[in-house]
Parts: C-alpha cells; structure tokens; sequence
C-alpha cells in the first residue's frame, strides 16, 4: 500500500504483502534530490492506495525529480532487489543506507588512484588477450541456445554501498568450462568503476549483515585473499576481507594477482 503521513510531513509508506503473509512496511523521506527508504512496522490505523507490483514502483520512480536512492537494508534482500531493479529501469542511484560508512584513508591517495588506473588498462589488456575466448563462447551460446541470455545479472553491494549488477556468462555459456571463465565478463564492472581487480568480496544481497562499516567504502574485486586462500565460511571472508582492507597496498595486490592467475587456468575460482 502506499500511505501518507499527515499532511506537512513528506513522509510515506509502502507495505507489501510477503510469502509468509508478514507486513512490511517502508517510510519514504525526501531530502532534496534524495530518498530515503527505512524500514519500520506499518500501523494499524493507516490505509491508502495498494501498491501493485515493481512496475508501478519503477513508474513513480520515472516520475520523481529523485536522483538517489538510500535503502534501508532490514528490508531484505528481496526488497533490496526489487527497489535495485526498478530504480535500474528508472535511471536512478541506490545505495545501501548504512549508520556510518568508515572513510579509509588511502582511498583519495596517489597510490589509489593509481591502482585505479592499473584496473582500468589492466581490463583492457586482458580483454583484447581474452577476446577469442570471450567470443567464441558468445557464438557458442548464440548457436546452442539463442534465446538464452549470455550474461547472468546479479545484484552486489559496491563501494560506498552502491548496488551494482555484477556480470557473470550463463552457465549454459561456460558449461564443461568450470567457474573460471564465467567471471571474465566482471571485467567490464571494472572498465565501469563498478570493481577492482583485487579487492573485497563483492557481497551479494542476502550477505549485507556481514558487512563491517569499512566494507562499504572501498571497490569489490574480481578476486581477493579468499580465491587464494582454502574455502572459508562467510563469516570468516568478512575477517579475511578486513584484513585486506586495513592493511592494503599495491604489492599486496599484485602478489594477489599472481596467485591467482595460475589457478585461473588450471582450477576454479569462486
């Protein structure tokens, strides 16, 4: 439902009915060229126009004078998606809302921005090496099954807590291959800003409770301490993650990079 507070206060509020029939409800706060989407318990007394499906949403969104979205992620990951996709249709930022985001000091230093220039000319060297590759699996999966999509899009949470779609080929694309050539499309997340090649996890919707406020200021990476390291629990990537972050430098990431390229051609990487 879409509900209005008391007139003076833009303030709203969406409920949706869940699979297991629970209420949730969402208070739209506008500041400026900002919304802010917070969770909260919906009210008894409270009733309004029924919100329909995602389309409607994307609809008011392409309305709105609005430029970003701030989320609240107690919506859940299936809220997150649906407002991720229809502010994706509606040409609009989100961002995870967090209390505090850590600013990480390196983060605006020379040694960064040159990390950042290394990803981008990186990307593109290993796109031009890759691109037989990279095409002939596109022709592959045109010629086996031309109505299936060649990229998978999955939602991830970016640097600053930006939602972003990372890319992945279909599994129909890679199948026989194994997981190390399905990540090569992430490659075009770093020419878009969206990640490293080295970095923290991408973390995936469902694993925004894992997040430490310092995760959420720095790019993701294509790989990381944990694609070099033995399989861990999410619980222990968030730790192995952190380390990284604190202890960052350019000879860590390239050290990094050449543990993982080996296992790029002769192994999976997660």
């Amino acid at each position: 439902m879409l509900i209005s507070n008391p007139p003076n206060l833009p303030t709203y509020s969406l409920v949706s009915d869940q699979p297991d029939h629970k209420l949730i409800s969402w208070t739209l706060k506008w500041q400026q060229k900002h919304l802010i989407v917070k969770a909260r318990k919906p009210q008894s007394h409270q009733a309004g126009l029924e919100f329909a499906d995602e389309q409607r949403l994307q609809e008011c969104l392409q309305k709105s004078s609005v430029k970003i979205i701030h989320i609240d992620p107690a919506l859940g990951a299936a809220n997150l998606q649906m407002w991720a996709t229809a502010c994706k249709h509606a040409q609009k930022a989100i961002f995870v809302r967090a209390a505090k985001i850590q600013k990480l000091t390196y983060v605006s230093s020379s040694r960064w921005r040159l990390k950042r220039a290394c990803d981008f000319f990186m990307a593109i060297a290993l796109l031009l090496i890759l691109s037989p590759v990279i095409l002939g699996l596109i022709a592959w999966q045109w010629i086996k099954s031309p109505q299936s999509p060649i990229f998978s899009r999955q939602w991830r949470i970016g640097a600053r807590g930006q939602l972003f779609e990372l890319l992945k080929f279909n599994t129909l694309t890679t199948a026989g291959t194994g997981d190390r050539v399905q990540n090569l499309p992430q490659l075009f997340n770093v020419l878009r800003g969206e990640m490293s090649l080295v970095g923290a996890r991408p973390w995936a919707l469902t694993e925004v409770n894992y997040l430490a406020p310092k995760q959420l200021n720095t790019l993701p990476g294509i790989t990381g301490l944990p694609e070099i390291e033995t399989p861990l629990a999410v619980s222990s990537v968030s730790g192995v993650q952190l380390t990284y972050i604190n202890n960052w430098s350019l000879a860590k990431d390239l050290k990094i990079l050449r543990q993982t390229l080996p296992k790029f051609f002769s192994s999976s990487i997660n």
